[in-house]
């Protein structure tokens, strides 16, 4: 089992499940700009889990965040159970499980993070995140 892909998005992603399709939206390089502290921000997280020939059954997926601040918890951002079906007869190429997620994070001010994924108890990925506060923040007008 792996992370195939692990994106940050500026919004969460829009999921039409009818159509099968997920709109990522603009992607974010984990490099948060806010206009005011302290403020719940809101984003976007879309993970592909990828899982090889012989590798089926229920896995627990976990989307964490780890503030770098001394006696900080990792705070749980979503929790789901994947259920992953056995291959059919003959079938070889990885299986890919799409998840669309939306994270909320609370600053009281600038901080930096690590998010990260982990399936089963195991890391499988993991991405930094900056909140910066925007220069005219607190700025006299």
């Amino acid at each position: 089992m792996y992370v195939d892909s692990f994106v940050i998005t500026v919004e969460p992603p829009e999921v039409d499940p009818a159509q099968r399709r997920i709109v990522l939206g603009e992607v974010s390089d984990g490099y948060f700009v806010i206009e005011q502290f302290p403020q719940t921000l809101s984003f976007g997280i879309y993970l592909e889990l990828g899982f090889d020939e012989g590798e089926a059954g229920d896995f627990e997926v976990r989307l964490c965040v780890e503030a770098q601040i001394p006696g900080n918890p990792v705070q749980t951002l979503h929790v789901e159970t994947v259920s992953v079906a056995e291959p059919s007869e003959g079938w070889w190429a990885p299986r890919v499980v799409p998840m669309a997620l939306e994270a909320k994070v609370f600053a009281a001010g600038e901080f930096d993070a690590l998010l990260f994924v982990e399936v089963d108890g195991e890391d499988r990925g993991i991405k930094a995140l900056f909140f910066r506060a925007h220069p005219a923040a607190g700025a006299p007008g």
